[in-house]
């Protein structure tokens, strides 16, 4: 099954990963990573440095205070949308008044700065972690490769091998899922194969036997009925009225094997009694 192989394969792949030496290179994963991180971090500062000059030059009548429509000609001309906008000044127009005084300043100043030197202290902190694990091509007097080069930290290798066993845990238990499904849609598929067969040969042997008399007729179909009954038994209890119409049935047994039942010593009233349309010939 498919399922079964990609599941092997990667297991082999996790193997391999795992026994591989601490030297595997995914400097370029981790680069990446660390310039998007560095990316957004600068960003966030930029947006921050933006607002705290809008604070500075957005009063423009110099009367102390800033209003909203001088707040927001000042962030408009910067490239700020009138929901950002909004949001900003809300956040810090305590009265709601439309108007930010000293103190809703102040306050404004004071996070702003908290901000900044956040944003300042996690990209120097992130440079320098950047700098403490980047591995150098450096070649020593004799003209050889370092071996400390293009190497990652143990720390690094570590959390990969984390996230592969995590991903490897959710895999197994999707592949198993889907594994169960596929099982049970097989055994659908075998049910109503069994059920087409056993309708198709009930169907022919009613008409291949056109050359018999009604009674004779309705005499081989309950035989084959029953046959069908007494082959299907042993997987689930099926009324005579539901295999003519849509119950799954097993392979029926060759003609000269009915009356099985009869022949053990089953009684003419214990057997199965075909549908309520069918006439019996009553012996």
């Amino acid at each position: 099954m498919f399922l079964a192989i990609i599941n092997d394969t990667y297991s082999e792949v996790k193997s391999d990963l795992t026994t591989q030496k601490s030297e595997f290179e995914l400097g370029d994963y981790f680069k990446k990573s660390y310039e998007k991180m560095l990316e957004r971090l600068n960003v966030k500062r930029d947006r921050v440095i933006d607002i705290k000059n809008a604070l500075k030059s957005a009063d423009l009548n110099k009367d102390g205070v800033i209003e909203f429509d001088e707040w927001r000609r000042d962030l408009k001309a910067r490239g700020y949308t009138d929901v950002e906008i909004e949001n900003v000044f809300s956040r810090y127009d305590v009265d709601g008044d439309r108007v930010l005084r000293d103190g809703e300043q102040l306050h404004f100043k004071s996070d702003l700065t908290t901000i900044e030197n956040n944003l300042n202290m996690n990209i120097k902190g992130l440079q320098n972690e950047s700098h403490g694990t980047k591995q150098l091509n450096v070649k020593d007097q004799n003209g050889n490769e370092n071996i400390d080069a293009n190497r990652i930290t143990y720390d690094e290798f570590a959390i990969v091998v984390r996230r592969i066993d995590r991903m490897e845990y959710s895999i197994g238990n999707i592949v198993s899922r889907i594994d169960d499904v596929l099982t049970k849609l097989e055994a659908l598929e075998k049910s109503k194969m069994k059920r087409r067969d056993a309708l198709t040969r009930i169907l022919n042997t009613i008409s291949e036997d056109s050359h018999l008399s009604r009674e004779d007729r309705h005499e081989r179909l309950e035989k084959m009925i029953r046959n069908e009954l007494e082959a299907n038994n042993s997987e689930r209890q099926t009324p005579i009225q539901s295999l003519l119409t849509d119950t799954p049935a097993a392979s029926a047994k060759p003609y000269h094997q009915s009356h099985t039942s009869l022949r053990h010593g089953q009684s003419e009233d214990e057997r199965p009694r075909p549908p309520s349309g069918i006439k019996m010939n009553q012996h």
